[in-house]
């Protein structure tokens, strides 16, 4: 008995446009399932029906199949003709752009409708290359595809500047690890004292004087040197307790390796964190006439509205629920008879834009009183629900993120219903109807300064 061969694909050496051209004549589609290297074809008509499946190897041998699309394109009437593909990654940008070069326009299907479909049209519940090529070219069929337009210039230079600034916080984040570890082990009492996530200082210092020894070798030396750093913002008590914690410290003695090593740390880390200011700054000289990056950075912070513009960007949106489930916030439910399935959020579309609401919002909840309010108001509903009131604040925030983008200033006193919270609306509002203290920083610092004043004051009671 021969064995069917649905989707057994050639290569495309072996590919005869002088046979396939009769069947494409009225037109044709060429959806490509795109892959690291091995790309699959398939040759389908405007309604759906495969002709030809085929393969090839990017980029070894792109060019043999851009001649077949070249020979295509030069029989197949204007307009007859387009290519279908996913948005996966980066993968298939260049073979995008050929295609454009080559005046075929291209559509996108999206990965979700062809995963949903993989049962659709064959009743068999699989999905391989082949297969994704020819959902592809049904779908695009079907009329479920958006049409591919090349993103301005400003955009993307705005997204590069936000994969750099990206990988600036890793090199960042790898160090302040690192030097975390290497000071519980030679200088446990540091972190009590000064931070180095939060503080310039705190970096310089070990930077200049890396072990615990050297501090206690040059007191007079360390004020002065935190004194000038800090421009006095570090108090006297707090020095005073640093010194002296050096000086009976408990950790293991450093070497002049180890001393080396946490200098290196604290210099790296201090590169990257300038690296990332600057790298803030140019996206705002990128951006000085879009209005809503201004409006967005104004009330989000730089990077965090890069990241929104560059993934989410709230314009290609009609409204705020849109927005919502372009961020993979919108809510999801999986429930039969009497089982009552659990609501959680679809994840779908970018997760850097997930990443950053999940920051902001912490940070919001931090810095606003109503926002606070609330958060602690939804909190309370279940048990251990922290991080589920934590995405419930970034799904009001990421509404009102659409409203902030069409020119309206943040008010939460409009997103959440106040009259449900044990706040009083008229003190935290100031005589123009704001919110009083929205910068988180402002908030951060007095919470820092607060900590600090409590810890010298326990140390010099003992």
């Amino acid at each position: 008995m021969k064995r069917k061969r649905t989707y057994q694909a050639e290569r495309v050496e072996q590919i005869d446009i002088e046979v396939l051209f009769p069947l494409v004549a009225a037109g044709c589609i060429v959806a490509l399932d795109v892959a690291k290297q091995k790309f699959v074809v398939a040759l389908a008509t405007f309604a759906g029906e495969v002709i030809k499946l085929f393969r090839f190897n990017h980029p070894t041998e792109t060019r043999r199949f851009m001649s077949v699309v070249e020979a295509l394109r030069s029989r197949v009437e204007p307009g007859k003709l387009k290519a279908a593909m996913e948005p996966t990654g980066t993968y298939g940008d260049a073979v995008r752009h050929q295609l454009v070069r080559a005046g075929v326009p291209v559509v996108m299907v999206s990965p979700k409708r062809t995963h949903d479909s993989q049962e659709l049209f064959d009743n068999v519940r699989s999905l391989h290359d082949p297969k994704s090529a020819v959902l592809i070219a049904k779908l695009c069929a079907m009329g479920l595809s958006t049409e591919w337009k090349p993103p301005p210039t400003t955009r993307v230079r705005l997204r590069a500047l936000v994969d750099l600034r990206r990988h600036e916080y890793g090199r960042e984040e790898a160090c302040f690890g690192r030097l975390e570890a290497v000071l519980a082990r030679h200088w446990p009492e540091y972190g009590q004292w000064m931070d180095v996530r939060k503080q310039k200082t705190a970096l310089l210092l070990l930077a200049q004087t890396p072990s615990a020894a050297g501090v206690a070798a040059a007191p007079d030396e360390t004020k002065a040197f935190v004194r000038r750093t800090s421009r006095g913002r570090l108090g006297p008590a707090l020095v005073e307790g640093l010194i002296a914690d050096s000086t009976g410290t408990m950790g293991v003695d450093m070497v002049p390796e180890e001393e080396q090593l946490v200098r290196t740390l604290a210099v790296e880390a201090l590169a990257a964190r300038q690296r990332g200011e600057e790298l803030e700054d140019e996206m705002r000289k990128l951006t000085t006439d879009d209005d809503v990056f201004e409006r967005l950075s104004r009330w989000m912070g730089v990077h965090t509205a890069a990241v929104i513009i560059t993934s989410c960007d709230p314009r290609q949106y009609a409204n705020a629920r849109q927005l919502e489930k372009a961020c993979g916030l919108n809510l999801r439910e999986k429930s039969s008879g009497e089982h009552r399935g659990r609501l959680s959020i679809t994840k779908r579309g970018p997760g850097a834009a997930r990443q950053m609401l999940y920051m902001f919002a912490l940070r919001m909840i931090e810095s606003s009183s109503v926002v606070r309010a609330w958060y602690m108001r939804r909190r309370g509903y279940t048990e251990e629900s922290k991080q589920r009131a934590v995405v419930a604040v970034m799904r009001k925030l990421v509404r009102a993120l659409f409203h902030v983008a069409k020119g309206a200033e943040f008010d939460p006193c409009k997103l959440f219903d106040v009259r449900r919270l044990d706040i009083d609306v008229a003190t935290i509002k100031d005589k123009g109807g704001r919110e009083q203290r929205l910068t988180p920083r402002t908030t951060k610092r007095a919470a820092v300064r607060t900590r600090r004043a409590k810890a010298a004051s326990t140390h010099a009671s003992t």
